[in-house]
């Protein structure tokens, strides 16, 4: 956010919440305060102690003996000092010169990371790397995008998949004209002081995935309404976190997703004027992602609850970012953004001059939605309701736009037919179980693969699933073959592996992630 807008912001947010708190009557003042208590005792049991928790635990323990027989009067402004505190954690001021510079940095960087740069290459290309567009593709309605964006303001809602995700997706922005996005960032992200500088300076607020009280939770979703309201695109990750089992989110958390009409009905009401928000779909495919093998470790051990903030994985290792690297150079790899259909907060398809539109393409008054006899009428439970038909249509947006590529194609076929064979183990031991013989002929696989291929052409072309090139355009065969060479940055021990005229496979852990991206298709 920029400068001139923060101390709007922290004005207005802290007022909005004391005021949300107040009308509320399921929950007294002094509830939410010993909510906040409780929450915070406990975070504090695990939270390292370093420079920031003894500042946090200072703070809280001032809110502890004042909360001790406090009357409504102290109980609102323990609320608001509650609520700036949050939010001075929370709020970054975007640097429009960092960004300039960011921006000219990073296509190059990400280039020579994902390109096959042999010196010959290097000389031949004078030295200057090829353009980000050959490795990062972009594609779907991104064209209705770019204009929509000038009726109203935009929040992009990705997959996630790993936390080269949003980096990525701040640099497409760029490239396709479009302002930089105000984008909500796990404070563990933060840990790195270089990133962290640049993620602060960049538009990315802290999230705090520790910190349950209610309160808390109340400013980061006033904070992006806010910034909603004055005109600030958004980027949401509303499967909450990074797919730890590498499926497509079938479950979102609705508590961002229902800013985008909240921030609609305040435009209404303070007449602003372009008060339309839309919400935009993306899809992200990698053939190969870096944090696979710790995400699926994180999911087969059923931590995902427990472990709910990963931070010692691979993108947290300079180590292992270097060798994945440098394995990278070695290949021509692909790295797709899809943009879905637009939606508009109440569920409905968006058309390239950001009208909504029913099923047969006629336009809609979205003001009937939240207007009786001509007034403006505020019902949390009607948006909630609203909101649950806006997850169901990114849902079928994900399902519909996930681009399938070789690695998923060729891991789904592999892994169902390992699974044939050993169809009587449980399924844990199967996957973890060192001894188990792992090999199928090629013949089964060829077979399997044609099979499969058919099915997802048909479905590809009535606009259920998308496929990579390689799928629409190649055999089994060069299916096969391209999947293999990206094998060994699957994993150490190798997911798939050819030997004469049968595969095999050192880790079905893996083999399963990448398996997963076509579960939950009807085929």
């Amino acid at each position: 956010m920029k400068r001139e807008d923060i101390k709007i912001a922290e004005n207005e947010i802290v007022s909005r919440i004391l005021e949300n708190n107040l009308k509320n009557k399921k929950a007294e003042l002094i509830d939410v305060l010993y909510d906040i208590i409780y929450n915070e005792k406990k975070r504090l049991k695990t939270e390292i102690k370093d420079k920031t928790y003894q500042k946090d635990k200072e703070f809280f323990k001032y809110i502890i003996k004042k909360s001790k027989n406090a009357n409504k009067s102290v109980q609102k402004e323990l609320i608001k000092k509650v609520t700036a505190y949050y939010l001075n954690e929370v709020i970054s001021e975007f640097k429009p010169f960092i960004y300039e510079i960011s921006t000219k940095i990073l296509p190059p960087t990400i280039s020579i990371m994902l390109n096959a740069l042999s010196p010959k290459k290097i000389i031949k290309n004078k030295f200057t790397p090829p353009p980000i567009e050959h490795n990062v593709i972009v594609t779907g309605e991104y064209k209705k995008l770019q204009k929509i964006s000038k009726k109203g303001t935009v929040i992009i809602v990705p997959t996630h998949l790993s936390n080269l995700d949003s980096p990525l997706i701040g640099l497409m922005i760029y490239k396709l004209g479009l302002d930089p996005l105000v984008y909500g960032a796990g404070l563990n992200l933060f840990k790195n002081k270089f990133f962290g500088f640049f993620m602060s300076k960049l538009g990315a607020y802290k999230v705090d995935r520790r910190k349950q009280s209610i309160l808390y939770k109340q400013v980061l979703k006033e904070y992006a309404t806010f910034s909603l309201e004055r005109g600030y695109g958004n980027l949401f990750f509303p499967g909450g976190t990074r797919s730890r089992s590498g499926k497509v989110e079938n479950k979102l958390k609705k508590g961002l997703l229902g800013t985008g009409l909240d921030a609609y009905q305040n435009n209404l009401k303070n007449k602003n004027e372009k008060p339309d928000i839309f919400f935009v779909p993306l899809n992200l495919n990698y053939q190969v992602v870096l944090e696979a093998e710790t995400l699926i470790d994180d999911y087969l051990a059923d931590a995902g609850k427990s472990r709910y903030i990963i931070d010692d994985d691979e993108s947290f290792k300079i180590s292992k970012i270097m060798s994945f690297m440098e394995k990278m150079l070695s290949l021509d790899a692909k790295i797709i953004l899809n943009f879905g259909d637009a939606i508009d907060p109440f569920g409905n398809k968006v058309d390239e001059n950001g009208n909504s539109i029913d099923k047969n393409g006629n336009i809609i008054d979205k003001k009937k939605y939240l207007y009786e006899n001509g007034k403006l009428v505020e019902d949390s439970q009607r948006n909630r309701a609203y909101t649950e038909i806006l997850s169901e249509e990114i849902l079928k947006s994900y399902k519909k736009n996930n681009v399938i590529m070789s690695v998923n194609f060729v891991s789904f076929i592999a892994f169902k037919l390992f699974e044939k064979q050993h169809e009587s183990s449980d399924f844990y031991k199967f996957i973890k179980d060192p001894t188990i013989d792992l090999s199928i002929k090629l013949s089964n696989f060829y077979k399997e693969s044609d099979i499969l291929l058919k099915k997802l052409h048909k479905m590809h072309k009535n606009k259920e699933i998308t496929l990579s090139e390689i799928l629409l355009e190649g055999k089994s065969e060069e299916i096969l073959s391209e999947a293999l060479k990206f094998s060994n940055l699957l994993s150490k021990n190798l997911p798939l592996y050819r030997k004469g005229i049968r595969l095999y496979s050192n880790n079905l852990k893996v083999l399963f992630y990448y398996h997963n991206s076509l579960d939950g298709y009807k085929f």
